[in-house]
């Protein structure tokens, strides 16, 4: 009685929900992405002062 209409429900749920997480999880990737390319230079640079310090 009440599973056919949960599953039904689910299924809604489930194809409304998937464009959404899609999105995220392509704007979480590229914010990762463009992160990194924007500190890297930052972090060689810090470790090139720090070495002579750190050996």
């Amino acid at each position: 009685k009440w599973v056919p209409v949960l599953q039904e429900k689910w299924v809604t749920l489930c194809t409304t929900v998937k464009p959404h997480v899609q999105t995220v999880t392509t704007k979480t990737v590229e914010v990762y992405e463009q992160s990194k390319t924007v500190i890297t230079p930052h972090i060689v640079k810090t470790k090139e002062m720090a070495d002579p310090y750190l050996k």
